[in-house]
């Protein structure tokens, strides 16, 4: 039992550090996808508006 939770831990800790490293890389690309969406959004309302 302690060795399944002590591997378990490690495995936890492990995933996490993988999860803030992908995040961290997915953010930047996520942000920018974001931001041209949006805009393409705001150049829309604006061609509707007139």
């Amino acid at each position: 039992m302690v060795v399944n939770l002590h591997v378990k831990q490690r495995l936890q800790d492990g995933w996490r550090m993988l999860e803030r490293h992908w995040h961290a890389r997915r953010t930047e690309g996520r942000l920018q996808r974001l931001q041209r969406q949006v805009r393409r959004l705001e150049q829309r309302c604006l061609s509707l508006q007139k």
